[in-house]
């Protein structure tokens, strides 16, 4: 279901406003969007759009067109220490490998973190190495 206070694009990228979620009528199409235009660039026209309550263009189909909810990712490092006994790590994330690594001592390594957020709230963690 789509949610009014949530951000959403199309599945190629466009940019997308929501203007309601419960359109009376039209077959069960009770999402309407402002949609903007193919290829980026900056939005100078945009236009209506309406969807399914899940945010597909059509019934059962995933199309190009269709609503997808805005992903935001960062990466963090984090400093990873061995002791040969037990692995730690610190409980600060920093923002740059540079300013992780600034503490180096033996059997030190940073690791990067991909933290996956939607909403502002932490959906997932996982070790990057990209």
């Amino acid at each position: 279901m789509i949610d009014i206070t949530k951000k959403y694009q199309t599945r190629d990228g466009r940019p997308v406003r929501l203007l309601c979620v419960d359109r009376r009528g039209c077959f069960d199409r009770s999402v309407v969007a402002l949609v903007g235009p193919r290829g980026g660039g900056p939005v100078t026209e945009e236009s209506i759009a309406s969807y399914y309550p899940d945010g597909r263009d059509f019934k059962g189909k995933t199309t190009q067109d269709d609503l997808v909810e805005i992903v935001e990712t960062t990466y963090e490092y984090m400093n990873v220490y061995d002791s040969a006994v037990w692995l730690w790590w610190t409980k600060s994330l920093d923002a740059s490998k540079e300013k992780a690594s600034a503490p180096v001592r033996r059997h030190h390594f940073v690791c990067r973190l991909r933290r996956t957020l939607i909403d502002g709230k932490i959906v997932k963690i996982e070790v990057y190495d990209g």
